[in-house]
């Protein structure tokens, strides 16, 4: 019987230029990949590294990731989804082990679908052993898109909104879109802000743009303080290089 309390800390990587995510004891990557499944991209790998000396038992548990309107996320178990192997392991202080997964459910024809590979750290059990035990989870971020996916995101309307700006962006696509990687440029009392991929990146939370789907993002704006709140804002959604 595993003695003491198990607490366990989930890392959802799901950043957008992480090669590799790490925490002590081990590492996964990559975090970020995409497939084609209509053009025979149907599965891939990860790597999950066990830098300790003890040995680690992870499982492996797909979910099926959603995003409402306001960026909050639903994680819907989608294990039919997918093949895994191998599903459970346990790999030995020092070493690597690859997990393989392919997708094997419906075609992917007129949208991208989301999910999240997720590596599940088990206790393992310690004779003698009394007090908190952590344990970390890793989200692998999985995009399956149909052929010739494009994004194609545009400003629906801005506006002032507390501390900040409140943007409504729309995506006409048909694969995920990432609107910290625009530039946005506001206007308001006079006063022009260009808000920056790398100043977005720090300001927005989940910038996900599902296709065909719209999303709110208040964004603070403290270089804005000075203007009156009543002002009319207008603002463009930009390419970074636009």
């Amino acid at each position: 019987m595993l003695q003491g309390w198990v607490r366990s800390i989930i890392l959802m990587a799901l950043a957008f230029a992480l090669p590799q995510a790490s925490v002590a004891g081990y590492e996964v990557s990559p975090m970020r990949m995409t497939l084609v499944p209509g053009q025979g991209q149907r599965g891939a790998s990860i790597s999950v590294n066990n830098t300790d000396s003890q040995p680690l038992q992870v499982e492996i548990r797909i979910l099926r990731r959603m995003v409402a309107e306001d960026g909050t996320q639903k994680l819907n178990p989608a294990d039919d989804d997918f093949t895994v192997f191998p599903p459970q392991v346990e790999i030995l202080g020092g070493k690597s082990q690859s997990v393989r997964f392919q997708y094997i459910g419906s075609p992917i024809n007129d949208m991208s679908a989301a999910y999240v590979v997720q590596v599940v750290e088990l206790p393992v059990a310690t004779p003698g052993f009394s007090g908190v035990r952590f344990t970390y989870n890793f989200g692998v971020a999985v995009y399956l898109d149909p052929p010739r996916a494009t994004e194609k995101m545009r400003l629906v309307s801005a506006e002032r909104h507390g501390d900040g700006v409140r943007l409504r962006v729309r995506n006409d696509g048909t694969r995920f879109g990432v609107a910290s990687l625009k530039r946005i440029v506001v206007e308001t009392g006079g006063k022009n802000l260009e808000l920056t991929p790398e100043m977005l990146g720090v300001r927005m939370t989940n910038p996900l743009v599902a296709p065909r789907s719209e999303r709110i993002f208040d964004i603070a704006t403290p270089e804005l303080a000075d203007v009156a709140i009543t002002s009319e804002v207008h603002a463009k959604l930009l390419d970074p290089n636009g």
